[in-house]
């Protein structure tokens, strides 16, 4: 059985910014840690996911306490964050692959679908056990060990750069920050190429994973109402964004000799994602005037 993830600890708006960083930083390193048990412990593809989602959320808890100068145990976490988050990437695109964006085509796809869906699936057990040993490694458990001291060092940081400013404060002035950077990267949305809408959707992430903290400091309905209207941009967004890697699957197989069934099969992944993503391009830019028409993002500007 998995460990269970621990409950987060409750942030209040007149809490000092340096209590309220170190407390999101032991619920990102919470994650990390149970998903990173989970990897090692079964084949479940939450865990590579979660693990995935738990870096990136330590990382946007450093970029949003980020002080200058910073100190240099805090940056080596934030670029160790960054190569572990790399180890995991290759599993995770093949997890996508089989169980999001090839998969579940491939059993209606020509009879080539069967080998091909075959191939993924092996190539994701050759990922897991990779990333397992990469997980294992010293560098790794350097960071781990690190991560038990990450909290209090971001506390003392951040105590002495804002010793005055409440958690409240502190994570509005870097919400609109982030949303200046959003609406940086949607203009222009209409003639926006396949890697300007994956900068667009990371940004998108990003900002939903600073939301995440922040959403209790707004009311219900606006916060409910902006974190949905953000998330149909992103899933648009991501249906783009998969049009575009499902293109790069006939490079990824090429070596693999799988035979002309197996192409058909690529085909009819090429088609079915290129019609979709085409019905996704007139979506995003409804979804995005919902999200921009929303009281927080009105807030935000």
């Amino acid at each position: 059985m998995s460990p269970t993830v621990p409950a987060p600890e409750a942030l209040s708006a007149d809490m000092p910014a340096a209590i309220g960083a170190a407390i999101m930083a032991r619920t990102a390193i919470g994650l990390i840690e149970h998903s990173w048990q989970q990897v090692m412990a079964d084949d479940d593809p939450e865990g590579p996911h979660q693990l995935r989602v738990g870096l990136r959320r330590l990382r946007t808890v450093l970029r949003t306490f980020r002080s200058e100068p910073q100190p240099a145990k805090i940056a080596a976490v934030g670029r160790s964050l960054v190569t572990t988050g790399r180890l995991v990437a290759p599993l995770r695109e093949l997890d996508v692959l089989v169980g999001e964006t090839a998969g579940p085509h491939l059993v209606a796809a020509p009879d080539g679908g069967a080998v091909l869906l075959a191939h993924l699936q092996h190539q994701r057990a050759a990922a897991l056990e990779t990333l397992r040993r990469n997980l294992g490694t010293k560098r790794v458990a350097a960071l781990r060990q690190a991560l038990t001291m990450l909290p209090t060092d971001l506390e003392r940081a951040v105590q002495r750069a804002h010793p005055d400013r409440t958690i409240e404060r502190h994570l509005h002035h870097d919400l609109k920050r982030r949303w200046r950077r959003v609406l940086k990267r949607a203009s222009p949305l209409a003639d926006a190429s396949p890697e300007a809408l994956h900068d667009l959707r990371k940004a998108l992430k990003n900002l939903r994973y600073a939301f995440h903290a922040a959403q209790q400091f707004w009311p219900d309905k606006a916060a409910h109402t902006f974190e949905a209207a953000l998330k149909r941009v992103q899933v648009a967004s991501g249906t783009i964004n998969d049009a575009h890697d499902i293109a790069q699957l006939p490079a990824r197989i090429a070596k693999a000799s799988l035979g002309r069934e197996s192409d058909a099969a690529v085909a009819y992944l090429l088609g079915w994602h290129a019609a979709r993503s085409e019905q996704s391009l007139g979506d995003l830019s409804r979804c995005w005037q919902d999200l921009a028409d929303t009281k927080i993002a009105r807030d935000l500007q």
